[in-house]
């Protein structure tokens, strides 16, 4: 696996993020694969930890980089505000965290916003680390999530003293609403709590319709999950975002849904 990771083997894929307000994709989520020598292709999860053991983390971001700023192109007539990328703690708290962030901010200049995407676990961690790394990203024009929100035990306080700009809910909530009143309890609560921040919202882990409905309903900004899409190349994002109205396919016109 480090010998793909060495040769270059990444591939960036796409999972939208929808407006529960017009159905329209507003952005994205870049996801790294590692395709293999027969042709099959890793998560992240499955080879990100190897990364960042065997001090690959950081060629592998800008290789990963490298290869989103090459799709400008045909990234450019989508039309969408922003691309989320996830930055590994070890990135972060590397000097040249900012330089390497700056390359895809500028080469994503006039195309979309970049959003880095911090998880829970990790933003309690080294407060001063990361309200340093927060500040420079955001001069440079880079936004800021919080991501699997719910699960990492995080202090309020961070968010009140970090410059989040979104929070993303962790799916485990979504997934369970409808299955537990405490679930359905704490995600009211979370997206009481995000709103009253002023943050954006983006519910991970949406798979059905009864779920968007309520999460629309419920305020919410934006979602993300296998409903809309699934993580694929450029080509499906492409395909996805040529539709004017996401759910008019599905009779379904979320204007009405109030």
């Amino acid at each position: 696996m480090a010998e793909r990771l060495k040769a270059g083997a990444l591939e960036p894929f796409f999972q939208p993020i929808i407006s529960l307000v017009d159905g329209r994709p507003c952005g994205a989520e870049v996801l790294a694969r590692l395709r293999l020598a027969d042709g099959s292709l890793l998560a992240a999860r499955d080879f990100i930890p190897l990364a960042e053991t065997a001090n690959l983390i950081d060629p592998l971001t800008q290789d990963l980089f490298n290869k989103i700023i090459l799709l400008r192109e045909r990234l450019q007539p989508l039309d969408l505000n922003f691309l989320s990328v996830n930055l590994s703690h070890f990135t972060i708290e590397e000097p040249q965290a900012i330089e390497l962030l700056q390359t895809l901010v500028t080469g994503l200049d006039g195309c979309c916003r970049v959003q880095v995407e911090i998880t829970e676990t990790w933003a309690r961690n080294d407060r001063q680390v990361l309200r340093d790394f927060a500040a420079r990203a955001q001069l440079m024009g880079a936004s800021l999530a919080i991501d699997d929100f719910g699960t990492g035990y995080a202090s309020l306080r961070n968010l009140a003293e970090l410059p989040f700009n979104f929070l993303k809910i962790d799916l485990s909530f979504v997934s369970e609403m409808f299955d537990s009143i405490k679930a359905m309890t704490v995600l009211m609560a979370v997206i009481s709590f995000g709103q009253r921040l002023g943050l954006k919202l983006i519910a991970e882990g949406v798979e059905t319709e009864a779920q968007r409905d309520l999460l629309f309903r419920a305020g919410l900004d934006l979602a993300q999950g296998y409903l809309f899409g699934r993580p694929g190349s450029i080509d499906l994002l492409e395909e996805l975002c040529s539709q004017s109205q996401f759910y008019l396919d599905n009779g379904v016109i979320l204007h009405s849904l109030k």
